[in-house]
């Protein structure tokens, strides 16, 4: 019976605190269940949803905001960002800010769905971050001045927030009119618009640890700089952009920072639309690019291999010539331009279609994956000025990513190269294993240091799958290699594994 009373005891606790969270309306004119938002984030308890209607929010009760700590949702009740408006009216006589967090805010405290105008102040006049990580997102943050850093956005003491899909436009500062960070400050910026800024730079950091992460962004257009000081290695990697985002602004007045259909941030169209920035499309023609079939090879990259390219195979649906492609249009993960030469035309999967081949950069190959096991890419371009797209799969292979597989039982479609001197190996020999994806010739060379063949180990057709053979160490005269150290090179279909090995007697 004490179970059971404890038991209940336990599942009217738990349902008594979800019941206390709660959705306040408020409204501009006042009307709402309190007067302004002010009022609301004091009367909210933590996991409360403060839920704006549309119009213009002014006055002191709806600036110089605080969380006061509180795990707080505000966003707009319709998640329109250009029909709820917080207007700060700060100038160069009234320094007055929007949001301020510096009592521990964290994830959940999250500001959404909204635009913030017209902040003044020494730094950070939309959003001013200490020591706090709030999450900040599909916000409209415009006409902002900050007399030092930081015009929108200000990071220090260590904050680390996040801001997903937000448009900075129209700010100004010393530094970093759109963000700054100080202080061993993180701030994690993901597929916003940084664009026609007025003074500053985009993006400035302190020189006292501070970073800045960007991930599909679009930075363009601002007076000062965009892909500058700590920005600059970004850009063209992790989905980075330097592009016209292509506004509607006077196509589409009422909403003037949605975008074009056809802007470079606008990621996937309907019926699932994904989109850099706090608006997606609000003009121009959605246009379905057509399907074509993209084959990147290899489909395996081991980061200790060598080659400088990968290559692309690029196959049109029915009807459609390759040849007829603007090779200059063609674009990876719309980051990377395919090389000029080589690009040449031929049914290389032998299907009875023509395919295009070009080649790109293998380290921007690699630099679009970054630190993930797989990625899929896309390769987008034109045909007779009609646009097609496609994507396949390719993976980073380390040794680590290997073992991890093979204990998940996915070895069969992992290709490595190992030589260990255990396993079935005779005395003062070494056992090379490794494993193929497809059946083919196989080419397994030892070079020394300064990239002399020096040995064979396997020059053979092999069938697909795990293979183990011994090796006697032994150039091709038969005599005994020196102890030091050498590599060995796998060449098969599609596939170059490099290993480095250790001779000893």
């Amino acid at each position: 019976m004490r179970r059971l009373v404890t038991l209940i005891a336990i599942v009217l606790i738990v349902t008594s605190s979800q019941a206390i969270c709660r959705t306040w309306i408020i409204s501009p004119d006042g009307t709402g269940e309190v007067a302004d938002i002010r009022s609301g984030i004091i009367a909210a308890s933590p996991g409360d949803t403060l839920l704006l209607d549309d119009g213009i929010y002014t006055g002191n009760g709806n600036t110089e905001l605080s969380y006061a700590g509180k795990a707080l949702v505000i966003r707009s009740g319709s998640g329109d960002p250009h029909a709820c408006v917080i207007d700060i009216k700060g100038d160069e006589l009234l320094w007055k800010r929007g949001f301020l967090f510096f009592n521990g805010e964290g994830p959940a405290s999250v500001l959404e769905g909204v635009t913030i105008q017209n902040g003044y102040g020494y730094e950070g006049s939309a959003i001013w971050c200490w020591g706090t990580s709030p999450t900040i997102s599909h916000v409209i943050l415009r006409r902002h001045t900050a007399v030092l850093n930081g015009a929108a956005v200000f990071c220090g003491g260590g904050s680390g927030p996040t801001i997903e899909n937000v448009t900075f436009v129209g700010c100004s500062a010393t530094q970093g009119a759109a963000v700054f960070s100080a202080s061993n400050s993180s701030p994690t910026i993901d597929k916003c618009i940084i664009a026609f800024n007025r003074a500053g730079g985009a993006i400035g950091v302190g020189s006292d640890g501070s970073t800045v992460s960007i991930y599909q962004s679009d930075i363009y257009g601002n007076v000062g700089g965009d892909w500058t000081g700590i920005a600059a290695n970004q850009n063209g990697f992790s989905g980075n952009i330097c592009m016209d985002p292509m506004f509607c602004l006077n196509e589409s007045p009422g909403t003037p920072y949605t975008i074009n259909a056809a802007s470079p941030c606008a990621l996937a169209g309907p019926p699932d639309p994904d989109f850099m920035g706090a608006a997606s499309i609000g003009c121009g023609t959605v246009v379905v690019p057509l399907e074509a079939v993209i084959d990147i090879t290899p489909d395996v990259l081991n980061l200790s291999s060598r080659g400088r390219f990968v290559t692309c195979y690029v196959e049109l649906p029915f009807g459609y010539d390759p040849e007829d492609i603007d090779e200059t249009t063609l674009l990876l993960s719309d980051s990377f331009h395919a090389q000029e030469d080589p690009v040449e035309t031929g049914d290389y999967d032998e299907d009875g279609i023509p395919d295009l081949m070009v080649k790109f950069l293998r380290s921007e190959v690699i630099g679009i994956i970054g630190d993930q096991i797989e990625a899929e890419l896309t390769v987008t371009g034109l045909v007779l000025d009609e646009p097609f797209a496609g994507s396949d799969i390719v993976r980073i292979l380390n040794k680590a990513q290997r073992r991890l597989d093979q204990k998940n039982g996915n070895v069969r479609d992992v290709p490595y190269l190992e030589a260990s001197s255990g396993g079935n190996a005779p005395g003062g020999n070494l056992m090379v294993e490794f494993n193929l994806p497809v059946s083919g010739l196989v080419k397994i060379g030892v070079y020394d240091i300064r990239g002399r063949l020096v040995g064979n180990v396997v020059n053979e057709a092999r069938a697909a799958g795990q293979h183990s053979v011994p090796w006697n160490t032994r150039d091709a005269s038969g005599n005994r290699l020196a102890p030091g150290f050498y590599f060995m090179v796998l060449d098969a279909e599609d596939l170059s594994l490099i290993e480095k090995v250790l001779i000893v007697r």
